[in-house]
């Protein structure tokens, strides 16, 4: 048999992968980046076509796993909510609104931080890993007081409900 050259990579939808090891037929994305210990399987590797919060998500989180990203929401809320974001004289003005556009195309203007992690639940979190941080960090912020009683029963709930899909 003729040597080929190296063997190219299959996405989860059947076809094969480009050079740039994506695939042309589906928009697949990886929830935890391989270079964060993510792998190609399924259920890491998601068909993203909705490209208006792919962009916005790695515009507001970078690289970040959901598990960091609620930690941010939950005890960095000024920091991490760009509307809170003071402007000073050096401030970059072009990357704070960036980083607004794509919070309010994710979570909303008037987004609250039970808001911010119903989306990240619901949206992004797909592995039992990432649900397990994300309840590590719920229980840390009910007993700092970052979050209340009854808010902290209904994400819990919403956590529950995805773990049993």
């Amino acid at each position: 048999m003729a040597n080929r050259g190296p063997e190219r990579k299959i996405c989860t939808c059947g076809k094969f992968k480009t050079k740039g090891n994506k695939c042309k037929s589906c928009n697949s994305h990886h929830t935890r980046p391989r270079s964060r210990g993510g792998d190609d399987g399924f259920p890491n590797e998601v068909d993203r076509n909705i490209q208006e919060e792919h962009a916005p998500w790695h515009g507001l989180h970078g690289n970040m796993r959901v598990g960091e990203v609620a930690r941010l929401a939950l005890f960095d809320w000024e920091v991490f909510n760009p509307h809170h974001e003071i402007k000073e004289q050096d401030t970059h003005r072009g990357r704070i609104e960036k980083r607004t556009s794509s919070w309010n195309t994710l979570y909303g203007k008037k987004a609250t931080k039970r808001t911010v992690m119903e989306v990240v639940i619901k949206k992004f979190t797909r592995r039992n890993h990432d649900r397990k941080h994300i309840r590590r960090v719920l229980d840390e912020a009910l007993i700092m007081k970052k979050v209340g009683k009854r808010d902290y029963d209904q994400l819990v709930r919403l956590l529950d409900e995805r773990i049993k899909e």
